[in-house]
């Protein structure tokens, strides 16, 4: 089993601009980054998984427990399959939340509704500079509404 250690957590992005200020991003992404660090009863593993290309029945997110994963990126149409499992659930995975204001609404309600069943957004994979700013927006974004201790996510290869 591969250990994915390629996570970038996008934490701090924003530029500073009401109402939150740099500082209180910074604070903000410390406390949840901690806060789900320390709620981890196991290594928090996951792997590349294109559910988006495949069914993704919910015997299939069965199987990614059982492997011991810890948590899974989830298109929208398979979250009550993946919700059924003890699987942490990331939101976003090919959606482009990052630039969809209204998209990132509706998964901040999915995630406020969750019950803690979501851990984060994964909000873009390998962004290049000309991406920082759109990834800072959505960063504020999460920070200000999602009540949950979910996290922004961005990936490096």
């Amino acid at each position: 089993m591969t250990r994915f250690a390629c996570f970038l957590f996008v934490l701090c992005l924003a530029a500073p601009m009401a109402p939150c200020s740099a500082d209180d991003l910074g604070k903000m992404a410390s406390e949840r980054w901690h806060a789900w660090r320390k709620a981890q009863t196991r290594y928090p593993i996951a792997t590349w998984a294109y559910f988006s290309r495949y069914p993704g029945e919910k015997s299939e997110y069965q199987l990614y427990e059982v492997a011991n994963m810890t948590f899974v990126t989830v298109p929208a149409t398979q979250y009550e399959n993946a919700a059924s499992t003890g699987l942490g659930i990331l939101l976003g995975g090919w959606e482009g939340l990052h630039v969809n204001k209204e998209l990132l609404a509706k998964r901040i309600e999915q995630s406020n509704a969750s019950m803690g069943r979501v851990i984060g957004y994964q909000l873009m994979d390998e962004p290049e500079p000309k991406s920082f700013e759109d990834l800072g927006r959505a960063v504020r974004t999460i920070y200000e509404q999602d009540k949950t201790t979910a996290i922004p996510i961005g990936t490096l290869m």
